[in-house]
């Protein structure tokens, strides 16, 4: 087993995950830098008590939905496949999503989510119905560590946090002030190669 830290690929140390993306394209470099890797297993985002708690109190409950699947561990979205080139870029994709609703019927949708990896930063993207593909999350990296056995790579301690435009779509539709920036939790992608 072989055991790395990982260095902050986002300027000013960006926030957000489902957010394990760079670090696992990172990791999966390790294993094979010179072609694209097709990828499996999951990634786990263990909610921030706090911001959950607060949106608890505004009366905003969250539920998984489709293929996702809350756990012990967190909430889990498998990861359907993904690709990356020996400069460390690339996508994550994975099926699932979350719903978030109140009692008044407002609802927020947001699934397939895909980790994209490029040179300036690493975000989470998620399919908002009615909206298109938008900003979700941004990832922080700088205590992102990697774990490497055979054919199965765990990068655990990604920082996840609301990106604007998500944060936009949720004042839009529950009429919460900004939370740009807020911590979601850590998230940890399990990645079969």
């Amino acid at each position: 087993m072989r055991t790395s830290r990982l260095r902050n690929a986002t300027p000013g140390g960006g926030a957000l995950a489902i957010a394990g993306a760079l670090a696992l394209v990172l990791a999966l470099a390790l294993v094979a830098p010179a072609q694209a890797a097709k990828l499996g297993g999951k990634t786990t985002l263990q909610p921030d008590p706090e911001t959950f708690a607060a949106l608890d109190e505004a009366g905003i409950q969250v539920a998984p939905r489709g293929d996702a699947a809350a756990g012990d561990d967190g909430i889990s979205f498998p990861i359907t496949n993904g690709k990356l080139d020996r400069e460390y870029r690339g996508v994550i994709r994975h099926s699932g999503g979350l719903r978030f609703f109140n009692e008044e019927g407002d609802a927020l949708i947001v699934k397939n989510f895909r980790i994209v990896i490029s040179d300036e930063r690493a975000v989470l993207r998620a399919v908002v119905p009615g909206a298109g593909v938008v900003r979700l999350a941004d990832l922080d990296l700088s205590k992102a560590e990697i774990d490497k056995n055979g054919k199965r790579v765990t990068i655990s301690g990604v920082e996840v946090a609301l990106a604007k435009p998500a944060a936009e779509a949720f004042s839009a539709t529950f009429g919460v002030p900004d939370l740009t920036g807020a911590h979601l939790g850590v998230a940890t992608v399990a990645a079969r190669l």
